[in-house]
């Protein structure tokens, strides 16, 4: 079965939205991409979707990208976040840093750099999936321990 990574692109530019989620689908298809236009219908799409990943503008109608980013927090701490935006001040940054962001982009942005940001943070959620050990593994593992250096599995609280 193929796994999917669900994604969000909140951008007022539909054409800006529109050349991402074209060059995105030409990746191997490993993504769903939806796309909103204002902050109003990013919510309504965050809440009814369960996101791995969101690519955000600051500047959007209705409601700005901060309080989507947000929303989205409340909703889905593990969704990932890239902002593309043209605002550049430090303030912004650091705030959408303090946010949680994963990226920072200034516009215009590159395609592939946007790209390898992707892959980095599906990369990175892949790595700790794989170094997250079961608790039964954990005690599996403890318990062989014992029974090799001779400590019977039933001191402090181990059975078979």
């Amino acid at each position: 079965m193929v796994s999917y990574k669900k994604i969000l692109i909140a951008n007022e530019n539909v054409e800006e939205s529109e050349r991402i989620l074209k060059e995105l689908s030409t990746y191997d298809n490993a993504f769903e991409i939806d796309i909103a236009s204002s902050g109003k219908s990013a919510i309504d799409l965050i809440k009814s979707n369960s996101y791995d990943l969101m690519i955000i503008d600051l500047v959007l109608p209705e409601i700005d990208g901060f309080e989507v980013i947000e929303i989205a927090r409340e909703v889905n701490r593990k969704m990932s976040i890239i902002v593309v935006s043209a605002l550049s001040s430090d303030i912004f940054v650091k705030k959408a840093t303090n946010m949680g962001v994963s990226y920072f982009m200034l516009k215009p942005i590159s395609i592939e750099i946007l790209l390898k940001r992707i892959n980095d943070i599906f990369d990175e959620r892949r790595s700790i999936e794989d170094r997250t050990v079961s608790n039964k593994e954990i005690e599996e593992k403890i318990t062989n321990i014992f029974i090799t250096v001779g400590i019977p599995a039933h001191i402090k609280g181990y059975q078979f």
